[in-house]
């Protein structure tokens, strides 16, 4: 018998990625949710920065996707103000500002990694496979005894 805790079965953690969508226009958002979810992520959605600063348990995502254009609080803003765990998630910005002064700015306030509008939604999902720490798939000790 497994007994399953936070994730772990025998060793294995077997939680799904959660990933962060901070986005202001409901149809990216929702487009983004359905490709993260068919990917088997779960997915928390924000419409602002100000929601997404008080989104709950941020120390159980994986990554945020970032809008830099919105109400209430932009994602630069974000960028700046977001401490403790939300701080140390890494951070893509999705967003339809290809300026490399934009681009600057998001990587000078902690972003990992850019991707314009529109996008590929395989590069998408490259980007974010690449930017979040890998699970601890393996047993913690993988000696084999007969």
């Amino acid at each position: 018998m497994s007994v399953v805790k936070s994730g772990i079965v025998s060793g294995y953690d077997t939680r799904r990625r959660r990933v962060l969508v901070v986005e202001d226009d409901a149809e990216v958002r929702l487009f983004i949710q359905t490709v993260l979810s068919r990917a088997g992520i779960d997915v928390v959605v924000a419409c602002n920065g100000m929601e997404a600063l008080d989104i709950p348990d941020p120390a159980g995502l994986d990554a945020i996707l970032l809008d830099l254009s919105m109400p209430e609080m932009d994602g630069f803003t974000f960028l700046a103000m977001r401490r403790g765990d939300l701080k140390e998630v890494p951070t893509i910005v999705l967003t339809a500002r290809h300026e490399s002064k934009d681009v600057r700015r998001a990587v000078e306030l902690g972003a990992k990694d850019y991707l314009a509008k529109p996008f590929d939604n395989l590069v998408l999902l490259k980007r974010l496979a690449r930017s979040m720490k890998p699970l601890d798939r393996m047993p913690k000790s993988s000696a084999v005894s007969w």
